[in-house]
């Protein structure tokens, strides 16, 4: 009888250690059988672990060597592209969910290398994303989220308009541009160039009759339509001698951008 009680103990005892052992091993135990998930399973269930936000932009513009040839197409070749470098791109946060300050949102600036890359970490939120170079600028809004690759492809590239003639009108000499001239190019039809930088790149002939490839910045003050042609009045940057006078284009930059998504 005192046999048959200290068998029935064994039992007991045998039956609460493999009880234990099934809530040690996370739910499966030593013969699966348990239904508790463990700790691991868990996790995996909340998303385990959670990386901060990345964004990384890839940016490019035309070659200035094939700047003159590239109004020779409808979509400027990939072979005529160069990486920007030196680009700055700002990261103003807007909203980030649960912010503790939010009076005090966060900010990062970061540059383009000289592959025209560049890299930011940041917090999830929404964000007002500015690049920024010596002759443009471009703003746009992106939303970033945790285990998200956020990749921005940057594009500057130039929008030609082609020139009938351009007149110099200079105060003190009429040998070439001054930086107190003015400038007014004709344009053909009712195309109006924009307000801002351009350039006017077009051709010369030497006095030994051999044309050369000449170009002048400024900066596009303004428009006057006339008589089927328009009138763009021009700042120059500087004093240029000589300048193009015929087969002038005048050049000036479109930014674009377009966005993908990853995960991870």
């Amino acid at each position: 009888m005192k046999a048959g009680f200290e068998a029935a103990g064994l039992i007991a005892l045998l039956f609460v250690v493999t009880l234990a052992l099934g809530l040690g091993f996370g739910g499966t135990g030593l013969a699966g059988t348990l239904s508790n998930p463990g700790i691991s399973q868990v996790l995996a269930g909340r998303g385990g672990s959670v990386n901060p936000p990345t964004l990384i932009i890839r940016a490019e513009g035309i070659n200035p060597a094939y700047l003159y040839d590239s109004a020779s197409f409808l979509t400027v070749p990939t072979f005529m592209l160069v990486p920007l470098r030196d680009l700055q791109i700002a990261l103003v946060q807007e909203s980030q969910p649960l912010a503790r300050n939010p009076l005090h949102p966060e900010i990062r600036v970061v540059f383009t290398n000289s592959s025209g890359m560049a890299e930011a970490i940041v917090s999830p939120g929404n964000y007002t994303v500015s690049v920024k170079g010596s002759i443009f600028a471009f703003n746009t809004t992106l939303t970033f989220r945790s285990n998200s690759t956020t990749t921005l492809d940057f594009r500057l590239l130039p929008q030609p308009t082609k020139l009938s003639s351009i007149n110099v009108v200079s105060p003190d000499s009429i040998s070439g541009i001054e930086s107190a001239s003015e400038l007014y190019a004709t344009v053909a039809g009712g195309t109006r160039p924009t307000q801002g930088f351009a350039e006017i790149v077009g051709l010369q002939s030497s006095n030994a009759g051999a044309g050369g490839q000449l170009e002048v910045n400024g900066t596009v003050v303004g428009t006057h339509p006339g008589g089927g042609e328009t009138w763009v009045a021009i700042s120059p940057s500087g004093a240029f001698i000589p300048y193009p006078t015929y087969g002038l284009f005048l050049f000036q930059y479109r930014p674009s951008a377009q966005v993908t998504y990853t995960a991870g």
